[in-house]
């Protein structure tokens, strides 16, 4: 497998091969897994990708399924063979989907995933060791972390609860980093309303979503800003003060004071770690 030239990287397939569905029922548990009849459908209406990576007599080594989406592109699942990947199959497979996803998608925001937290309490040595893995393959390659926020992944099994996971991504553009929140909170709200299906109503959902107040649940838009709000002048006063009885008011006051404040915190710590990446460097 040191040879690289004998690799055939991803290849796109239509999906009429068998050992890609042998592999993905084997390494993905039911509450991950969509049906195959299901994938095959949205294979069939052109609303997914996959790709296989094969070795030089055409036997499966990789297998990647992804799904465009409004302005980026979810990965859904990836498997390698279990015996074949200390060729580093895997790391040339991604390498290769983000060089074709980049030339056909240049204008998305990125190539986004889901992993399994590292963070949870309770992890056995073994789980844990098995997820610090895989985070660290995709950060390897280059993938940025949602780190600050709370991330969950929803089951795929009716009525099987969620698990918690993290948001990894890919950036085609370099410019999640002007403002993380407002670009990827659209982002968390389609993966959840589109690809899992999950009602804008869901607990789980609001709670997710509630760390991103910029962000519509309801359209999965960054929310315009409102005219009523009143301008502030030179002085820095509003124009329309709150009544001072009004509880109402003051509480949107005080969400907008504190989601702007965020905003600047947010700003700030982008500064200071690429100003520490620049003095390392």
């Amino acid at each position: 497998m040191s040879n690289e030239s004998k690799l055939n990287l991803c290849l796109p397939s239509a999906g009429q091969e068998e050992d890609w569905r042998q592999l993905y029922e084997a390494a993905f548990p039911v509450d991950e897994r969509m049906t195959l009849s299901d994938l095959l459908q949205l294979l069939a209406d052109k609303k997914i990708l996959l790709h296989r990576t094969t070795d030089e007599t055409g036997g499966l080594l990789c297998f990647s399924i992804v799904t465009p989406m409004s302005n980026f592109a979810l990965l859904a699942y990836i498997a390698t063979d279990q015996s074949k990947r200390s060729g580093g199959v895997g790391s040339k497979h991604m390498r290769a989907l983000l060089d074709i996803l980049k030339a056909a998608y240049p204008a998305h925001l990125g190539l986004f995933l889901e992993i399994e937290s590292t963070r949870e309490k309770g992890l056995s040595a073994e789980d844990e060791k098995v997820r610090m893995r895989r985070l660290q393959f995709y950060l390897k390659l280059g993938a940025k972390r949602l780190s600050d926020k709370d991330y969950i992944l929803p089951s795929f099994v009716k009525g099987a609860p969620p698990r918690q996971g993290e948001l990894l991504w890919f950036e085609f553009q370099n410019t999640l980093d002007d403002d993380p929140e407002r670009k990827v909170g659209p982002v968390v709200c389609e993966i959840y309303t589109r690809s899992y299906g999950v009602p804008t109503t869901d607990g789980h959902f609001t709670r997710v979503m509630g760390q991103f107040p910029a962000v519509d649940q309801a359209t999965c838009q960054v929310r315009a800003s409102d005219p009523a709000e009143g301008a502030v002048d030179q002085g820095g006063s509003v124009d329309q003060p709150v009544p001072a009885g009004d509880a109402g008011a003051v509480s949107s006051v005080w969400t907008r004071f504190t989601g702007w404040l965020a905003h600047c915190l947010r700003l700030i710590k982008n500064w200071l770690r690429k100003r520490l990446q620049w003095l390392r460097s």
